[in-house]
């Protein structure tokens, strides 16, 4: 029990005076209606000698109940005699305006139960008293829905009103607030049987339950009379069984002790597109959550939707603060850790274009949030407090299919606190029970091939077009020829670099020799060796000696951004990525490219053999990865830049003095 002076109170313009009289309301002309009718029907019963009568019994009885409840004063002494200091109200006020709702739900208050007649009615009367209304409203928005009930010895009693018309009529009137039907004037055991709830007292006028486990009121009646008061929440969640935003609303369901089902028979792709899920949300993204109310889109969203749903939820905390820094996380989780795992990941996946530039950023970007989310980590169990809340729910879904389809061990290693943060919350039961087992990535998904898909129908047109002319008359020769000469393709227009005056320098034979090359390769593919053989000086060609400086030219290239090359097997990704795109060069170029290093940053180097003395143009215009490159021209007259070349054909390690994370070679 709180103690009075916890209690809050406030002051609502209009108030009656706290020395009125207990029936603080002033009769509507409504009211002195029915009260004149119940008088007038008394006196004529007692006229007509039938005072007895049933009728005139229940009336009088009505009329009684409102000066004094036998009932309620017989439960009083009962509770006095056992316990005491629950027979006492914490608070009397004069009316419902002198009460701060807002500050009794943050003082723990679950619900709230008001008396009807002087109450929130004049007697008689079957609408709320119009000066009540305002703080009337601000209850409403300060308990969620269910949590509000009212109990009245006249409206929703069965000796008075047995087909519970005037509950209807009272309930339509104070907007859908529940009437509690009951068998017997002022059972007070209907409160005190409310499932995890406190037993209290009935102070004058109201009465307030705590710890109300869920959205709806249950209650039992005494005498074998048994009712229920259901204000459940059932709601349909439509998404696929896999969908980790759909998964944010099952774990809050769970945690919650709301009723969310999983849309049957969904498929994504069809199920959102037919016109009643079009209806729900206009675009056909997933999820939605179809609620009695109305649905709902917007994954975050239906969340907090379904956490609200059960009053004082810790999953929002138990202070302001709290509450401020779980939607602080939550939209942490949504636009650093989501959207970055969605840039890196999509792509690869087909979902977007491929962007070597982008997948680096999104990477780079993911790497800072984790850093951040590992320092907060280090020291904590939980992202906020000391228990699951609906930060940790947002936050582990969005790193769920990072862990399940890109973030490998190798990557993940660098964030140990993230890492057992994960797996602690996935291995919670109600997280359990909705995503199931977790295995991560055992390899980042392989770049999509950009190579349009050769169609099958285009070579069928021709075949189409020469059919056509045989039932036609025939034609002269001429025109014939014309006809062939038209439809013949155009030949393709040469490579700049065929017109080139034919080189020395057979590339292939180059090309074939460094394959072949296995053991002392500088001696053999690098540098003329001299082998005396009897009498006979033999010349065995190497790269210099096959090298043609005016039919070919030789380039250093040295990555731009190396300080981003954090991640070992991201910066080889992006070697060979860069390597693809030049399949293109092939016929005109060869390469070697370096990842340098033995711990991050890595530094990316290589040379480049290209036909011509220049960097050929369609090169440059195709291959967009050679704008992260500094270019730099060979000076073959420079012994030094020579051995440079020599040291990146052969792999010479240590390079430059750092050792080789990996070579690559485009041939």
């Amino acid at each position: 029990m709180l103690p009075i002076s916890s209690l809050p109170s406030r002051r609502f313009p209009n108030q009656i005076n706290p020395s009125s009289s207990s029936s603080c309301f002033p009769l509507t002309q409504e009211g002195r209606g029915t009260r004149r009718r119940v008088q007038n029907n008394n006196k004529n019963s007692v006229r007509m000698g039938i005072s007895s009568n049933s009728s005139s019994n229940w009336q009088w009885q009505r009329s009684l109940g409102q000066l004094f409840n036998r009932e309620g004063a017989a439960s009083l002494l009962s509770v006095a005699a056992s316990e005491p200091r629950l027979a006492l109200p914490h608070l009397s006020v004069p009316d419902i305006r002198w009460v701060d709702w807002p500050a009794l739900r943050r003082l723990g208050f679950r619900g709230v139960v008001f008396d009807k007649d002087n109450t929130l009615t004049a007697p008689y009367s079957l609408s709320l008293w119009p000066p009540l209304d305002p703080s009337f409203r601000l209850c409403r928005s300060a308990f969620p829905a269910g949590s509000i009930a009212v109990f009245s010895n006249s409206a929703g009693l069965k000796q008075f009103d047995p087909d519970g018309e005037e509950a209807k009529a009272l309930e339509k009137s104070i907007g859908g607030i529940h009437v509690i039907r009951h068998g017997k004037s002022g059972n007070s055991n209907v409160f005190w049987s409310i499932p995890g709830t406190r037993k209290v007292s009935n102070p004058p006028n109201m009465l307030f339950l705590q710890k109300l486990n869920n959205p709806g009121i249950e209650a039992v009646a005494d005498r074998k009379t048994r009712w229920r008061c259901s204000v459940s929440v059932f709601a349909v969640l439509h998404a696929g069984d896999t969908n980790k935003n759909g998964f944010k609303a099952l774990i809050a369901a769970e945690y919650s002790g709301v009723q969310v089902e999983l849309a049957k028979n969904f498929v994504m792709g069809v199920s959102n597109k037919t016109p009643e899920f079009l209806k729900m949300n206009p675009i056909g993204k997933v999820p939605v959550l179809e609620t009695p109310d109305g649905p709902i889109f917007e994954s975050n969203a239906i969340a907090r939707y379904v956490t609200r749903l059960k009053a004082d939820n810790p999953l929002y905390g138990c202070s302001l603060i709290e509450y401020a820094h779980i939607e602080q996380w939550i939209d942490y989780a949504s636009m650093e850790i989501d959207s970055n795992i969605a840039r890196w990941l999509y792509p690869r996946l087909g979902y977007m274009p491929y962007l070597a530039v982008a997948e680096e950023s999104a990477i780079s970007s993911l790497k800072r949030a984790l850093g951040a989310l590992n320092s907060h980590l280090a020291s904590s169990t939980y992202l906020v407090g000391h228990s699951v809340t609906l930060a940790d729910i947002v936050m582990t879904c969005n790193l769920h299919i990072g862990f399940s389809r890109i973030l490998v061990k190798s990557f993940t290693s660098e964030f140990p606190h993230v890492e057992r943060y994960f797996w602690t919350m996935v291995n919670q039961p109600n997280f359990h029970k909705v995503v199931g087992e977790v295995k991560q990535a055992d390899s980042v998904p392989p770049v999509p091939s950009q190579k349009k898909p050769v169609q099958p129908k285009e070579p069928a047109k021709p075949k189409e077009v020469k059919k056509e002319p045989k039932k036609e008359p025939v034609k002269p020769k001429v025109q014939e020829v014309m006809e062939e000469e038209e439809e013949a393709p155009k030949p393709k227009p040469k490579n700049p670099l065929d017109l080139l005056p034919p080189s020395k320098m057979i590339l292939d034979e180059w090309k074939r020799l460094y394959s072949n090359t296995k053991t002392n390769f500088r001696e053999v593919a690098i540098k003329v060796q001299v082998v005396l053989l009897i009498v006979l000086w033999i010349m065995t060609s190497g790269f210099w000696d096959m090298y043609d400086p005016e039919g070919y030219s030789l380039w250093f290239c040295d990555y731009k951004y190396n300080d981003e090359n954090t991640v070992s097997f991201v910066t080889l990704n992006k070697v060979s990525g860069f390597l693809q795109r030049m399949d293109l060069t092939r016929k005109y170029a060869f390469g070697k490219m370096l990842v340098i290093g033995s711990e991050p940053p890595f530094k990316v180097k290589g040379v480049w053999l290209f036909r011509g003395q220049e960097i050929p143009k369609f090169v440059l215009d195709e291959v967009y990865d050679m704008e992260l490159y500094d270019w730099a021209k060979v000076d073959i007259s420079d012994e030094a830049q020579k051995e440079r070349v020599n040291a990146m054909i052969e792999d010479q390690e240590p390079f430059e003095g750092e050792a080789l994370l990996d070579a690559k070679c485009f041939k």
